[in-house]
């Protein structure tokens, strides 16, 4: 028996078969088989479906950002107000960290001051907190990590 609170009405469903019927030489076709409570009324609504769908890693890699990387699990609010207020810093911080990535990756890009990426004043903050200390800036470090510590890495 479940418990909670649930609307016990069944949920319709759209059923979307995507392929591609082409792939390039070596490499497996793409199949997905995806399932949406939109409406699928033509060629352009599955677009839009498929399309949505296409997102998902790009959303996974956000949520996961917000998460981890800005450790949003860490803090302990009280209130929908205050939460609210925490989503909204923490989603800016996220979409930075994920513009700046990869330029992190790039080994041509390993000595590029992290500046260059994001606000200076991120680099600070992030020096400070990661050195446990006041620091002057400096320009910040680079984004391959091989600056003294504080400096922003992979």
């Amino acid at each position: 028996m479940r418990k909670g609170n649930y609307d016990p009405t069944p949920l319709g469903v759209n059923v979307i078969r995507v392929w591609e019927a082409a792939p390039p030489a070596g490499v497996e076709a793409l199949e997905w088989v995806l399932l949406t409570s939109e409406p699928v009324d033509g060629p352009g609504a599955i677009e839009r479906a498929a399309r949505w769908y296409a997102c998902r890693m790009q959303i996974e890699e956000f949520h996961e950002a917000q998460k981890s990387e800005a450790r949003m699990e860490g803090y302990q609010v009280q209130s929908a107000e205050r939460m609210g207020a925490l989503v909204a810093v923490v989603s800016v911080i996220a979409v930075g960290l994920l513009n700046a990535r990869p330029a992190a990756r790039d080994p041509e890009q390993k000595n590029r001051p992290a500046a260059d990426v994001v606000p200076a004043v991120w680099v600070e903050v992030l020096s400070t907190y990661q050195t446990g200390g006041t620091r002057a800036l400096d320009g910040g470090g680079v984004l391959g990590g091989a600056g003294p510590t504080g400096w922003v890495g992979t």
